[in-house]
């Protein structure tokens, strides 16, 4: 059935001392722990950011190995084995995939940070998930056979209906993230934030059928 997720945690874990080892100097002066699992990033410890490469729509949409449109079922936190590390499973029950081959009804993964007996940690830039919120997702598979949202904050997209033509849209949180270099697909590329979900469905759908044209979408 494949490994649990305090397993590959701990695997990752494992990975990764060797390389915190060597780092504990910029570590220490930042005050943040980056995982080789997560987009390659730095961190401005002036700024307070995650330095990331900013992704428009057609650049999450290509990062991604799997994008869902769903609901968040769950977000649980816990400490990791050497209870050292806080880390949330989220689980988001899946309304479509649009890319990506899933049959599954419903889709975990876990990111470093949380809160859990009054303590919070957190990775600057990272997204938040609270239950029963409707997203959208951009995740791939990490180096360690788990799913990273694509772009830290970047690759989920909160739905919620436009106050003034109760249109569904979506918002594009990006608190904490510091783009050092933005891709657009075009010579000018669309804000994500505050563009209406049906739209942005087509979009995804168009591009990954141009840029996968086998690629199937599941209802």
């Amino acid at each position: 059935m494949g490994m649990s997720t305090r397993s590959l945690i701990e695997s990752d874990c494992s990975r990764q001392r060797g390389a915190s080892h060597r780092t504990r100097a910029v570590q220490s002066a930042v005050q943040v722990v980056l995982l080789g699992s997560m987009l390659l990033g730095l961190v401005s410890g002036s700024a307070q950011a995650s330095v990331v490469q900013g992704l428009d729509l057609t650049g999450l949409t290509a990062s991604a190995d799997l994008v869902v449109h769903g609901q968040v079922a769950s977000a649980r936190s816990e400490w990791n084995t050497e209870h050292d590390r806080i880390f949330t499973t989220v689980t988001v029950s899946v309304v479509s995939t649009l890319k990506g081959e899933s049959a599954d009804r419903e889709r975990s993964f876990w990111q470093w940070g949380g809160a859990v007996d009054g303590i919070s940690m957190w990775i600057v830039g990272t997204p938040s998930f609270r239950e029963d919120e409707e997203i959208v997702l951009f995740l791939r598979k990490s180096a360690i056979r788990v799913w990273d949202v694509v772009g830290l904050a970047q690759g989920k997209l909160t739905v919620e209906r436009d106050a003034r033509t109760r249109e569904k849209v979506v918002r594009q949180d990006t608190t904490g993230l510091d783009f050092a270099r933005r891709r657009a697909s075009g010579a000018e590329a669309r804000s994500i934030d505050g563009m209406p979900l049906a739209e942005l469905l087509r979009e995804i759908e168009a591009g990954n059928r141009r840029s996968n044209p086998s690629g199937t979408v599941r209802p």
